[in-house]
C-alpha cells in the first residue's frame, strides 16, 4: 500500500470532521491478500501473538484472492499510522504476501443497557 503521512494526515482531519474523536482509541483494520491462503497463516500468527484480533480469513468468492482481516483498537495518530503502514508493506513482503491493502478505522461504540 503506498501512502503518504500527508495523505493520512488529511485522512485524519476528515475523519474528525465526520465525528470521528481521533483522540481517543479507535478500532483499526488492516487488510493483507494474496492468491494463497498459506503466506497469510504465519502473519495471522504473527499479528495475533502482537494483539491484533482476526475479523477474517478466507476468500469472498471462490477464485478471488484470499484475505486476511486483523483488527486492533487503539490510539493513533497520522504519524503511528504512517508508520504501521510501512512495517505492514515490510511484513508483507517478508512473509510473500502479494499485497497489504489497507486499513479502515470504526468508530468505537458504548454499549449502554439502559
Amino acid at each position: 500500500m503506498d501512502s503518504s503521512l500527508d495523505h493520512i494526515t488529511a485522512l485524519f482531519a476528515q475523519m474528525q470532521a465526520s465525528g470521528f474523536d481521533t483522540s481517543a482509541p479507535l478500532k483499526w483494520c488492516y487488510y493483507f491478500t494474496d492468491a494463497q491462503m498459506a503466506p497469510l497463516r504465519p502473519l495471522f500468527e504473527q499479528l495475533r501473538d502482537e494483539g491484533y484480533a482476526n475479523e477474517y480469513i478466507g476468500q469472498v468468492e471462490e477464485g478471488q484472492p484470499w484475505t486476511l482481516f486483523m483488527s486492533k483498537t487503539e490510539l493513533l495518530t497520522p504519524a503511528l499510522l504512517h508508520e504501521r503502514n510501512l512495517v505492514f508493506n515490510q511484513l508483507a513482503a517478508h512473509h510473500g504476501i502479494a499485497a497489504y491493502d489497507g486499513w479502515r478505522v470504526e468508530k468505537m461504540t458504548l454499549f449502554n443497557p439502559e
